[in-house]
């Protein structure tokens, strides 16, 4: 268990660890892990997971990793109190039977790429993710999904795009946007977004 607070001020008295990993091969099994702060928690339940070629730079806030596997696991967000939302609740966010693989990972700052493979999942909504597939790749200014594609037993989406940020923000006028989207969405989908009470009504 990992506990950070969100108020508490930077350590400037400590030495930097400027240590650099490289671990050719690594496992885990049955593993827990929680990240609690002032105003998030995150756990993570690993039941089998493997990485190959993994690099930290920790002096340079670097982590990349090569192949990534994790199966028969879980993951939980929850931001702020009280209880979730009917439906889907992107602030408490529930996932189990949690299978999923991934290559040529990047993380440094803002910095991120990933390329999934496969992956599945079921959200505690009811919404079920039978496929993931596709590179996704962001930095402070810009996000691109190359060749991403989700499917669930009602809905196909396929998308790719090129995204400034700034074509994001209504405060700036300026900024480039290149999406290209094809999707087929069940209601059944739909509806899990705005929980069974009004998916109810919606169906009268």
């Amino acid at each position: 268990q990992i506990l950070l607070r969100d108020s508490v001020p930077e350590d400037t008295t400590s030495s930097p660890v400027n240590w650099k990993i490289d671990l050719q091969k690594a496992a885990l099994t049955d593993t827990r892990l929680q990240l609690l702060m002032d105003s998030m928690d995150i756990r993570v339940g690993v039941g089998t997971g493997k990485v190959k070629n993994l690099h930290m730079d920790l002096a340079e806030n670097l982590y990349q990793v090569a192949e990534a596997q994790l199966s028969r696991s879980d993951f939980a967000l929850d931001m702020g109190p009280g209880k979730p939302a009917e439906g889907f609740d992107y602030q408490h966010i529930v996932l189990d039977s949690l299978e999923l693989e991934a290559r040529d990972i990047v993380s440094q700052g803002a910095n991120l790429k990933v390329d999934v493979k496969s992956a599945t999942m079921h959200e505690r909504s009811g919404l079920r993710l039978t496929s993931l597939s596709g590179l996704w790749q962001m930095d402070a200014e810009s996000m691109h999904a190359h060749e991403l594609k989700l499917t669930t037993p009602y809905s196909i989406i396929a998308l790719d795009a090129d995204v400034d940020n700034m074509a994001l923000d209504e405060q700036q006028s300026e900024g480039r946007m290149h999406v290209i989207l094809d999707a087929e969405v069940g209601r059944q989908d739909l509806f899990l977004g705005v929980g069974p009470t009004m998916a109810a009504e919606l169906q009268d």
